[in-house]
């Protein structure tokens, strides 16, 4: 009986793996030499779930890549690498009404990942915007049926003239634009906003935007997603949007181009969730760190925002216009942003914004006007009273990233009678960075000893990096 019981499990597992569909792309030796074909391959084929794995770094040269029912079929679907080969993908979009190089929408699971995508080079001046997308990678619905798209060790950035991606692969250097050089011409990734009364997930980790300096802004990630309750949109550990945008002159808070720009997210629960090890980037663009535009009710949109690193940016590190929405930072470093850490929205409503071991510096102007946090009202109609909470967490009035500290009571806060200020074990001295070069290892690392005990419960306060030392307690063995 049990050797009987035993064959039944082991013929189980066999089954499914039977059904499914694997094809491989590769410029030689493959089962196909085209993404697109070995798409409409396992599309047509009724075998589940799809795999399709790529073997060899190409380039593959695409016409758009389009994932659907039409195109895939309805059954999952995941695109790879093979182990150690990051693929590179250049899309021509010539021949397709379309605003993306990656499209996706479809039934069930999508998983992409292991990929460089990258824009073609391949036209003349009159064809270069029907053959350059607008965003390199584009998110739809299925609204009938649940969806979910996880996106991983993806990265998204122009082309230099040759095939090759100009960004690092971690997005953390500097890129080389010269006159061959191709970008996408807007979002590095646009999720569109389709209402549905299906759950919709979409999740992003490892995934990198860098060097999108298109003729039309270029936001890293944006998107308005809608989905039934218990949705959920998350910027996930790994993440880095870098060094786009370089192409526009005047970035400020007020300007609605950001690296996360998501809003209009109606019944999905947006968060960006990094880890110390691995916290989400959102550094040296020209571009505000995050600008979130308003959704309908306040249990939607961004909700939380931890281990996150915002630096470097010609703008402010976080702006809203979404009038209620309650959003908690916690494990977050705001550093050297051009325009400000925070500009609250212009007409709040009962808003809460709370921080939790949370960096807030700023330019280094002491007297910069915009160079704080603004709880300000400037709209025409006046809401109820909104919150800030600081809890253990720095605002910083000394040293080379300071706030203002001179104007609006000399802390750093720019409010007014529609906010209550609450600040529980903050303090303002400078963290004493040990850098703030994406490059070095030490990037945001805290080199302040003060700020050794200064953190929930007397751990350190880092913000969304490091401390310099590797434990507070491993001083008191000496």
């Amino acid at each position: 009986m049990k050797k009987h019981f035993l064959a039944l499990c082991i013929t189980s597992l066999l089954v499914p793996m039977a059904l499914a569909q694997s094809v491989t792309v590769g410029t030689t030796g493959a089962t196909y030499t085209s993404l697109n074909a070995a798409i409409l391959a396992v599309g047509a084929n009724a075998a589940q779930p799809d795999v399709i794995t790529i073997l060899d770094e190409g380039p593959f040269l695409e016409s758009r890549v389009i994932v659907n029912a039409g195109t895939s079929g309805l059954d999952d679907l995941t695109i790879q690498a093979a182990p150690g080969v990051r693929p590179r993908i250049v899309i021509n979009n010539t021949g397709a009404s379309a605003n993306s190089a990656v499209y996706l929408r479809k039934s069930g699971n999508v998983i992409v990942r292991d990929l460089i995508i990258m824009p073609t080079t391949n036209f003349t001046s009159e064809t270069f915007e029907a053959s350059v997308g607008q965003a390199g990678i584009e998110i739809d619905d299925d609204s009938a049926v649940p969806t979910s798209v996880t996106l991983q060790n993806v990265l998204i950035t122009s082309n230099n003239g040759s095939n090759q991606p100009v960004a690092s692969l971690d997005g953390l250097t500097s890129p080389t634009f010269t006159s061959t050089t191709v970008s996408f011409r807007d979002e590095g990734i646009q999720a569109l906003s389709a209402a549905t009364n299906a759950a919709r997930n979409v999740y992003m980790y490892d995934v990198v935007v860098s060097g999108v300096a298109g003729d039309q802004g270029s936001d890293g990630i944006r998107g308005f997603i809608d989905g039934s309750p218990g949705s959920e949109w998350v910027i996930g550990p790994g993440c880095v949007v870098s060094y786009n945008n370089h192409n526009e002159a005047t970035i400020t808070s007020s300007t609605a181009r950001a690296a996360f720009q998501p809003g209009g997210t109606n019944g999905i629960d947006v968060r960006i969730e990094g880890t110390q090890d691995k916290p989400v980037l959102f550094i040296n663009n020209n571009l505000n760190g995050i600008f979130v535009t308003n959704t309908t009710n306040i249990s939607e949109g961004l909700s939380s925002v931890e281990w996150l690193i915002v630096a470097n940016n010609a703008g402010t590190g976080f702006a809203s216009v979404d009038t209620n929405s309650p959003v908690t930072f916690t494990n977050v470093t705001f550093a050297n942003n051009q325009d400000g850490v925070l500009l609250a929205p212009d007409e709040p409503d009962a808003i809460q914004y709370t921080f939790n071991n949370v960096i807030a510096s700023g330019n280094g102007s002491a007297t910069d006007p915009e160079n704080n946090i603004n709880l300000v009202a400037y709209g025409t109609l006046i809401g109820f009273g909104s919150t800030f909470t600081a809890n253990n967490s720095a605002i910083v009035l000394a040293g080379p990233y300071t706030l203002n500290n001179v104007d609006y009571g000399a802390d750093g806060i720019n409010s007014d009678t529609n906010w209550t200020v609450v600040k529980n074990s903050v303090i303002a001295t400078d963290p004493q960075f040990v850098s703030l070069n994406p490059t070095s290892s030490e990037f945001a690392v805290v080199g302040n000893a003060a700020y050794g005990t200064a953190g929930p419960g007397g751990q350190p306060l880092v913000g969304g990096g490091k401390f310099l030392t590797s434990s507070v307690s491993d001083w008191q063995l000496f």
